[in-house]
């Protein structure tokens, strides 16, 4: 795996065949805030801060539709859109960088 200088992403850039867990768990573990934490309602101040930046990965990096992110999180697709753009970018590089080195410690089997 290479990082691009000019595009800002990594070249041959590994993946989850479902990156939602995966993205979730490594921000809670990054922020200590738990996963049920994530996935509810809540709009405290330092779940939100967390929330935003899977928003922001899984559309950036993971190509989801605001509307697939907003089912997996139990949000509106507007409410997505909206964290995305508030989301911290050092915080998503953050977590980036997390989700990179949780995909290199456990790679999926290749068939």
């Amino acid at each position: 795996m290479e990082w691009c200088t000019k595009c800002g992403h990594y070249i041959n850039e590994p993946r989850f065949d479902d990156p939602v867990p995966h993205v979730v768990k490594a921000a809670a573990e990054l922020w200590n805030v738990p996963v049920s934490q994530l996935l509810s309602p809540s709009r405290k101040a330092a779940v939100v801060a967390a929330r935003q930046p899977i928003m922001a990965v899984l559309y950036h990096e993971y190509d989801l539709t605001l509307a697939d992110i907003g089912a997996e999180l139990d949000r509106d697709h507007t409410t997505v859109l909206h964290g995305i753009r508030r989301a911290d970018p050092d915080r998503v590089a953050h977590l980036l960088e997390a989700v990179h080195a949780d995909f290199m410690a456990y790679p999926p089997e290749q068939g």
